[in-house]
């Protein structure tokens, strides 16, 4: 599956699913973009940090919660939300690491993202994918263990 992230506007939500995106990842949690999704049933993981962002996000249909960025709260920080939004669906994002991605899933995140921590600017300029899949490798194998 392609999805299109860091979607801002209804323009750029078009352009991305007219190039074949499939589900749709936000940094914010515009209700017009995520109204736009789910009437056309397209998967959508709208940004969210605090209580009352992800609450608002779930309750205007939102796929799963992108809890943005992840690392200001840390793993913990998924355990004191599952407490009163246990039926809320929640993806740690910003932050994600091989030493820390078990620990996301311990404390009740449902999925994760990587960035930065596996797509390293360097290795992709020097055309080292090598490198970068067996990276996204290791964090596989991580999540693997991790869920189960």
């Amino acid at each position: 599956m392609i999805g299109a992230g860091t979607v801002l506007s209804l323009e750029s939500l078009k352009r991305a699913l007219d190039a074949g995106a499939t589900f749709i990842v936000m940094p914010t949690s515009d209700k017009r973009l995520v109204d736009y999704c789910r009437q056309n049933k397209i998967p959508v993981f709208p940004g969210a940090l605090t209580p009352q962002e992800i609450y608002a996000a779930w309750e205007n249909g939102a796929t799963m919660c992108k809890v943005f960025p992840a690392a200001c709260f840390g793993p913990n920080y998924f355990k004191y939300l599952k407490g009163p939004f246990s039926d809320i669906a929640l993806m740690a994002v910003g932050g994600v690491r091989e030493n820390n991605i078990a620990e996301y899933f311990a404390c009740g995140a449902q999925a994760v993202a990587v960035g930065e921590s596996v797509f390293n600017k360097q290795q992709i300029s020097a055309g080292d994918f090598q490198a970068i899949a067996k990276s996204l490798k290791v964090l596989v194998e991580k999540v693997k263990s991790s869920v189960g």
